[in-house]
């Protein structure tokens, strides 16, 4: 098994992975795209073999990351333990 991060910039398409932790919908690609206004957007994963196991997008506006603009809450979805997770971050 091997475990790295894959970034992706302005992809709005389902992704080619596994997503093994509940997802939610303020991060699904579709949904990302309709929450305008943004520079750009980035998305970090952590994967292992083609299992998402956290997910991270950062909303690029104006040279500054925030997390997604139009979602009640942040961006990061995960189902690792506390030292993974913050090895992720």
């Amino acid at each position: 098994m091997a475990i790295f991060f894959k970034i992706l910039q302005n992809n709005f398409s389902p992704l080619p992975y596994h997503f093994v932790c509940e997802q939610y919908l303020f991060n699904d690609p579709a949904h990302i795209k309709t929450q305008k206004p943004f520079d750009d957007v980035f998305t970090f994963l952590y994967l292992n073999d083609n299992d998402i196991f956290a997910r991270l997008n950062i909303f690029v506006v104006h040279n500054q990351g925030f997390s997604p603009i139009r979602a009640t809450f942040g961006g990061i979805e995960s189902c690792l333990n506390e030292c993974d997770l913050s090895a992720f971050l």
